[in-house]
């Protein structure tokens, strides 16, 4: 990584601190002094200037670059950084940068801690200046994000930039009172609980009364913002396969803590019902991929039938190279809601290449939104502004028709969604599908 400013924490003395990174080797940073009480990435791809610099798009990022799931963090980040080299350098259109720009991304570790995650975004709102905050990971940071930060009175409307391509499908991102700050690039929960639940009810045959749950928690008993997203977003896609509830209670659930790596009082709930003779014969799994590995590498013994079925942000890459050192190659599914190809130049890695999409179209929203010729000025107004008629009208955002608008709902770009099933120690596509937000009774963004 290019050009990097370090700011570390105070429990560092000056020197070199090398940070191992899952998947990327070892990051070696250059101490520079002592600071109080973060560890900052700063990443651009060119020099920096003067403070008050104004030919720069500088955009902001607050992930997790550290625990549990730094994959999930780094990829998206990986993915992103890719994709805006290839802009400054002019090798992803005919000109270098951006309407006359270069782009710098700023990033900062979270570890997937919604409190941090908070302070994060004040910092580089209100101190660094960002157009936007983008790539932030996981259902829980958001929430976390827009109840203390854009509910806050005491923050001025101008502060309340635009959120883009959070890598997280909950419903909580898509409702109408968020759509003039949040934009989504990847399809939603909903979308993958479908496809997920028609696999299991219609094409596997199984009752919806032999589906068991893993949910990410806040407490051992309590299903956090994501584990709570997944397990809705299933209820109302089985629902929409015409199962009648008589009592959600039948819909078992077990629960992990979210940055914890094992899932032991959760494998007890589930060999529970296996002595009451009520072995699940699917387990949707609604976590991360450290969590998912370690409670499939048990189940998948103890239960030789059991299909277990992982939403998108459970992180293919890491997943599927975790279960194949186990030696576990079959009855693991998988949602993807970006193309699995490598007939292109994007990133292999499947969260890397959403990352690379998501910037892809952030760029073109640039482009194509803001009128070279009139001087407009970009700043963090005329960006949400810019972001909301690119996801309304597409690339005629400029001169919009209304008859011609493209928004089909969710405040989102993308509606695929595949089915994928682990082979061989690779994901292999089962079924691609475009499921529109509007067929799962989703409301269609007005403005």
């Amino acid at each position: 990584m290019e050009n990097m400013r370090q700011h570390v924490s105070s429990f560092y003395e000056e020197g070199d601190l090398t940070l191992p990174i899952l998947g990327y080797g070892s990051l070696t940073l250059k101490i520079l002094a002592k600071t109080f009480t973060y560890l900052i990435f700063v990443v651009s791809f060119y020099s920096y200037g003067t403070d008050d610099e104004v030919d720069t798009l500088k955009f902001g990022m607050s992930t997790a670059l550290s625990g549990p799931s730094q994959y999930l963090g780094l990829s998206i980040y990986q993915g992103m950084n890719t994709y805006f080299k290839e802009v400054n350098q002019g090798i992803a259109g005919e000109d270098i940068g951006v309407l006359g720009r270069q782009i710098e991304l700023i990033v900062m570790d979270d570890f997937y801690d919604p409190p941090t995650a908070v302070s994060n975004v004040r910092k580089l709102v209100q101190q660094d200046k960002v157009l936007a905050i983008i790539g932030n990971v996981g259902t829980p940071t958001f929430q976390k994000i827009w109840q203390d930060y854009y509910l806050d009175n005491s923050v001025s409307d101008q502060q309340k930039v635009a959120i883009y391509g959070t890598f997280s499908g909950a419903a909580q991102l898509r409702e109408n009172d968020k759509a003039d700050h949040v934009f989504n690039y990847r399809a939603s929960y909903d979308q993958e609980m479908t496809v997920i639940v028609n696999h299991i009810v219609h094409e596997a045959g199984i009752s919806p009364n032999r589906i068991a749950f893993l949910l990410q928690g806040e407490q051992q008993t309590i299903p956090d913002p994501y584990g709570m997203a997944g397990y809705q977003a299933a209820v109302k896609a089985l629902k929409l396969s015409q199962y009648h509830f008589k009592d959600n209670n039948r819909l078992t659930q077990a629960i992990y803590i979210r940055n914890q790596l094992e899932t032991k009082d959760a494998i007890e709930q589930m060999l529970a019902l296996q002595r009451n003779s009520e072995t699940p014969e699917a387990i949707i799994i609604v976590g991360s991929y450290q969590a998912s590995a370690h409670f499939i590498h048990f189940m998948h013994r103890l239960f030789p039938i059991t299909r277990f079925y992982n939403l998108s942000f459970s992180g293919a890459g890491e997943l599927a190279k975790s279960l194949t050192k186990r030696g576990i190659d079959n009855r693991v599914y998988m949602t993807q809601v970006v193309a699995m190809t490598n007939n292109d130049n994007m990133p292999n890695d499947i969260i890397e290449r959403e990352g690379y999409l998501a910037a892809k179209e952030l760029v073109s929203a640039i482009r194509h939104c803001f009128d070279q010729s009139s001087n407009k000025p970009i700043n963090a107004v005329s960006m949400k502004n810019a972001l909301a008629s690119y996801f309304q009208f597409g690339k005629s955002c400029l001169k919009p028709n209304p008859i011609a608008s493209t928004n089909s709902g969710g405040n989102q770009l993308s509606n695929h969604v595949a089915l994928s099933r682990l082979s061989n120690g690779s994901w292999i596509t089962l079924k691609p599908q475009e499921i529109k937000p509007q067929n799962l009774g989703q409301e269609k963004i007005v403005r």
